[in-house]
């Protein structure tokens, strides 16, 4: 069991034992914004003037720069029984939390690009990616029940907005 800085007790993946379907992984390198950038670095050329030969430049400066020095590495992996967090640094431990441990989850894609378990305990874990809507969706598919505005929605069922006169 390794501790790291934010006080996560990791442990080896061999050790949690995970035998659920695998529904997806989640990365942290943006590769869908390479690929915006590419083809948007291609729109720019196409237009023929020095304006677009400009920006079709700063498009593919943008991608190689992500492509090449942006490392990436596993964030989360998502099982139909469980969701795995990989320790950000040595992807060969991890932490597994069951839907039952967890109270609410939620992606940030405002800035700070983070996936947030509150966990039953009142414990948060938090990760960092750039893939939150790859992690969205995924966690939608495992407990839309929990997500943040679903929790949110069910503790205000009964109360109704009513103008005044």
């Amino acid at each position: 069991m390794s501790r790291n800085r934010r006080g996560y007790d990791f442990r080896p993946m061999s050790e949690l034992n995970e035998h659920g379907t695998l529904l997806g992984q989640v990365g942290y390198k943006p590769h869908s914004a390479v690929y915006v950038l590419a083809a948007a670095a291609v729109l720019f050329l196409l237009m023929r003037h020095l304006f677009g030969v400009i920006m079709a430049l700063m498009c593919i400066a943008g991608a190689l720069f992500v492509k090449l020095k942006v490392e990436d590495h596993p964030v989360m992996d998502v099982y139909d029984d469980a969701v795995i967090f990989y320790d950000p640094g040595d992807a060969s431990c991890g932490i597994r939390y069951t839907p039952d441990q967890i109270s609410k989850w939620t992606v940030n894609k405002e800035g700070s690009y983070q996936i947030s378990m509150t966990l039953m305990s009142g414990d948060i874990h938090v990760a960092a990616s750039y893939q939150v809507s790859a992690a969205n969706r995924l966690l939608r598919k495992l407990m839309p029940e929990k997500s943040e505005m679903s929790v949110i929605q069910k503790s205000h069922r009964g109360f109704s907005f009513r103008k005044r006169k």
